[in-house]
């Protein structure tokens, strides 16, 4: 069995939709970025098929939305359908107009997760940063740190190829766990999180009229990790932050949003010289976006299931209340001060109202400052 060791800037374990997300910002800087993957593929079938505003805005940054909006469905509409116990049938009962880009020039796109995955790899090739497939994780060692010294590779990561069984082992300055809701990164750790169980579980269908199905069970469960930075040199990223419910269309957006935020305090630090303090923002801007997912999708399935009482009219009202923090774009104003000559940036919640004050807080270019 071969055996090989490396020295990169990121390591990135999980190549879903936060990884390559985190991939890609990372191509951006002049760092050296691994990304590895046990599973063979991207996805193919199922898992996330929404959108959102703010994604498609992040996309935008990076110069790939195009490809999104060519494939996918624009204006999405949204409908309740029921069984009429008079006849057997099934009949639309509700719908739910889409949002109209009123919040944003872009409304929701309907593009399944694997055409996704393929954007973000098509592009990783285009900077010469390929996915290592059928890479496993086995062993993770952490190096006394203080944290400051950026030049430092505290970071070890024995990992094992599946089909090669060559060894290799990765010594990275940051770890960024995107391995998903069961990951290895965070139960290395021992990450504590708080859960919460539903008594029951929903299907979610993919359809083509006239044609064979598929049928995905949900058990209905939360968990969102106490610490999004159980380490100095490791964060911990989408789904292996935060599970829930895919009632709301968030999990794939919101994850791509992490990565998004975190990405470019690493490049500064790394490649700039900022001072490793502005990661703690990472956490505390973050997680209260996850909380207020965990608190939306606790909402929308108690409303999914008082619609078996022919009350589905709350679906509606959770879904109007919440249609800025779903379309991504309740947040966020960013001030900038100089504190001797380093800059410190802070997030400030605030509604997006209108496409004037959107046009000022649009994305500006993926391209780092210098």
């Amino acid at each position: 069995m071969s055996s090989s060791a490396s020295y990169v800037d990121l390591l990135i374990v999980g190549a879903g939709p936060a990884g390559l997300a985190a991939a890609c910002w990372a191509a951006q800087y002049q760092m050296s970025t691994r990304i590895i993957d046990q599973k063979g593929n991207r996805t193919e079938t199922g898992h996330a098929d929404g959108i959102q505003s703010r994604t498609l805005e992040i996309l935008e940054s990076f110069g790939i939305v195009d490809p999104i909006l060519r494939q996918g469905i624009h204006d999405v509409d949204m409908a309740h359908w029921v069984t009429n116990n008079g006849t057997g049938n099934i009949e639309r009962h509700k719908r739910f107009e889409a949002d109209s880009g009123q919040r944003s020039r872009y409304g929701q796109i309907m593009l399944n997760q694997g055409a996704v995955e393929q954007v973000f790899v098509d592009y990783l090739v285009s900077k010469n940063v390929y996915v290592e497939r059928h890479k496993v994780a086995e062993s993770l060692h952490l190096l006394s740190d203080d944290g400051d010294d950026t030049q430092q590779f505290p970071v070890i990561v024995g990992a094992r190829g599946v089909e090669k069984y060559e060894k290799d082992t990765i010594h990275a300055r940051y770890l960024i766990a995107c391995d998903g809701a069961h990951s290895w990164v965070r139960n290395q750790l021992d990450v504590p999180a708080d859960e919460v169980s539903e008594a029951s579980t929903w299907g979610v269908l993919d359809i083509v009229p006239i044609t064979d199905f598929r049928l995905y069970n949900h058990p209905i469960g939360r968990r969102l990790v106490r610490h999004y930075r159980p380490h100095e040199r490791v964060f911990i990223v989408g789904d292996a932050a935060h599970t829930h419910s895919p009632k709301g269309g968030q999990g794939m957006n919101i994850s791509i949003q992490d990565s998004y935020n975190l990405i470019w305090k690493l490049g500064a630090v790394i490649t700039n010289g900022a001072e490793p303090t502005i990661l703690e923002t990472y956490e505390t801007e973050r997680r209260p976006v996850a909380k207020q997912l965990m608190d939306l999708d606790s909402r929308l399935v108690q409303a999914y299931e008082e619609e078996e009482n022919d009350n589905s009219s709350g679906i509606y009202e959770v879904r109007e209340q919440y249609a800025g923090f779903m379309a991504g774009v309740d947040v966020t104003v960013l001030r900038v001060t100089d504190r001797g000559g380093s800059l410190c940036f802070r997030v400030i919640y605030a509604n997006r109202r209108g496409w004037k004050l959107w046009s000022v807080l649009q994305t500006p270019s993926a391209e780092p400052l210098t």
